[in-house]
């Protein structure tokens, strides 16, 4: 038994300097992005100037220069 390993690691020994003393694993692809929206990480913040919280630029409008969040939007519609 012990001389089955012996051989065994002899065998193994002897491919791996045939193959030039070092075997390089397969590198890992990188990711691609997805070309849909972007992720939660990829959104810029904007600050909203009617109430100042910092929200997507996805939600919200430009008026008159300013970003207003859907919220505010909503609440100046209903008055």
């Amino acid at each position: 038994m012990i001389l089955k390993l012996v051989l065994f690691a002899v065998a193994a020994l002897l491919i791996y300097k045939w193959l030039g003393g070092s075997v390089s694993l397969p590198k890992a692809k990188p990711k691609r992005r997805s070309k849909g929206k972007p992720s939660v990480k990829d959104a810029e913040m904007v600050e909203c100037d009617e109430c100042g919280i910092y929200v997507s630029i996805e939600e919200t409008t430009l008026v008159n220069g300013k970003y207003i969040c859907e919220d505010c939007l909503n609440k100046e519609k209903a008055r």
